[in-house]
């Protein structure tokens, strides 16, 4: 009978600390060491043909204090891998197929709602971050609903062109914090278009821009990752 009432204990304890996201996206979690209900929150975005398990170590190196979702991408890539959306590199002309973005970002948003409900974390508080094709999905949310985003992190991301006509509070875009890392040698997305995204959100009168550049391809620095270490601790709550 002690053993069956230690089970039953254990059962209802392991049940009380454990939360389901209602999703179809499949995803990593990582709690902070001190969970609250004021907990900054960071949603995860991979590159092109990677997974969630990708950047979920600088994730946690970066935003210690958040509670951090890495999200897995939707699209499943034949040679591997997944994505957010297909692109079409025909002809040196990258074109990206905006309505698969879309479904991808209907499922984020929907993603965000329901992991803050199942954690009780805060939803005033929450932040992007993606790397390569995860950044372009970064840009496009954050676009898209300024109202539900505090802050984003771009890192060598594609600024999807369809992204820059969402009709939006261009008012309330100007008010999100902003990261913007880009390699100076990147030859996948060119550092020309990395200062391009920046001049897009000055024009649109962004208050709170940081731009920054590392000597490195593709792929994230270290001194880039403490730059963003510092930039979350900074712009959190």
């Amino acid at each position: 009978m002690k053993k069956y009432f230690l089970f039953v204990l254990i059962s209802v304890c392991s049940f009380a600390y454990s939360q389901n996201v209602k999703t179809t996206l499949t995803y990593l979690v990582h709690k902070p060491a001190h969970l609250h209900k004021h907990s900054p929150v960071l949603i995860v975005m991979h590159g092109y043909g990677s997974n969630e398990t990708d950047l979920m170590p600088f994730s946690k190196e970066v935003a210690k204090d958040f509670l951090i979702f890495s999200l897995q991408a939707p699209q499943t890539l034949k040679q591997g891998g997944y994505c957010w959306f297909d692109i079409d590199r025909s002809g040196g002309i990258k074109k990206c197929n905006y309505q698969q973005l879309g479904i991808s970002k209907a499922q984020v948003l929907s993603f965000i709602s329901n992991a803050c409900a199942a954690y009780k974390a805060d939803s005033t508080n929450v932040f992007l971050l993606g790397f390569s094709q995860g950044g372009s999905m970064a840009y496009d949310i954050a676009i898209s609903v300024p109202q539900k985003i505090k802050g984003f992190v771009s890192l060598s991301g594609l600024f999807v062109e369809d992204s820059k006509n969402i009709k939006t509070d261009w008012q309330k875009v100007g008010k999100l914090k902003m990261f913007i890392g880009h390699g100076t040698t990147d030859d996948l997305i060119t550092l020309s278009d990395a200062q391009k995204n920046a001049e897009f959100f000055k024009s649109k009168k962004a208050e709170y821009l940081t731009f920054s550049t590392y000597p490195i391809a593709h792929s994230i620095h270290p001194d880039e990752a403490k730059d963003v270490l510092n930039w979350l601790e900074n712009n959190k709550k």
